[in-house]
């Protein structure tokens, strides 16, 4: 479920576990110590926000960050996880079509050390498949994961992601990996692509039928009403010029009350387009 989430209420109340201004969860809880339940919220480290809407008509705000990743259990538990269903083409407008791809995937991971883990994915359509064996390491404000994935027709990738646990005002998030494809490349509606496996979220990835490195990050660091951030990525494809983009980004609370709030928000971006 991810790293805990707790928080002191004076008396029964709504929490709303939120994102970017968006909820991702709510719950009514009683007075006391409460641990939140987060089963619900997506993978990655990110700060949530958790807003406190009293019986009495009180509001308050705390900022937490919160860690969820399955390829690191509990000391002692081995996860399994296992989906299926049909792929769908890529679509910039109208619902999602289905290919008529089936596509299914099972994984397995285990904590074998204090800060040391394993896993092992297979992931396949009825035309290609696709192998992944990795590790994370951890530690109190640390995670870095490095794995390798070998796909039914050739294609090989290594990958390693670095980044903080968000708890400090300092928090950064680094991926970087190598994809060789000899055989011409796998169109992302036809068969699993390493170039789209373990995605860093908010990452520009895709699919591509060359080889290729990329590398996207982000640095961030939060005040008492503001978070300045720096994006940055770079994609570099054999035999075609490399594409990049990076900047700054700034999120501001310059007004709040009790009902409502108005937050500023600017960025911009420098890139080879």
């Amino acid at each position: 479920k991810g790293s805990p989430l707790t928080i002191f209420l004076e008396q029964r109340s709504r929490v709303e576990i939120m994102r970017d201004g968006r909820i991702l969860a709510a719950r009514i809880y009683e007075a006391g110590n409460q641990l939140l339940d987060t089963s619900t919220l997506p993978e990655g480290v990110y700060e949530v926000t958790l807003r406190v809407l009293g019986i009495n008509g009180a509001v308050r705000e705390e900022r937490k960050f919160f860690s969820k990743n399955a390829y690191m259990p509990a000391p002692g538990q081995t996860l399994f996880q296992a989906a299926a269903g049909l792929l769908v083409a890529e679509r910039r407008s109208a619902l999602p079509k289905p290919t008529g791809t089936p596509f299914a995937q099972a994984g397995w991971a285990r904590r074998i050390a204090d800060n040391l883990a394993l896993d092992a994915s297979v992931m396949a359509t009825n035309r290609a498949g696709v192998i992944e064996l990795g590790s994370t390491f951890q530690t109190t404000t640390l995670q870095l994961r490095a794995a390798a994935m070998l796909s039914s027709r050739g294609e090989r990738a290594v990958l390693a992601q670095l980044s903080s646990h968000g708890t400090g005002p300092l928090n950064f998030s680094f991926d970087l990996r190598r994809v060789t494809n000899e055989s011409g490349g796998l169109g992302a509606a036809e068969t699993p692509n390493a170039a789209a496996l373990d995605p860093l979220p908010g990452a520009e990835l895709r699919a591509a039928p060359r080889s290729f490195t990329q590398l996207t990050g982000q640095v961030s660091y939060s005040l008492a009403r503001a978070q300045l951030q720096a994006n940055g990525y770079y994609r570099r494809e054999r035999g075609q010029a490399a594409d990049y983009s990076i900047g700054p980004s700034l999120r501001m609370t310059v007004l709040e009350r009790s009902a409502w709030q108005v937050t500023v928000h600017a960025d911009a971006a420098f890139s080879s387009r």
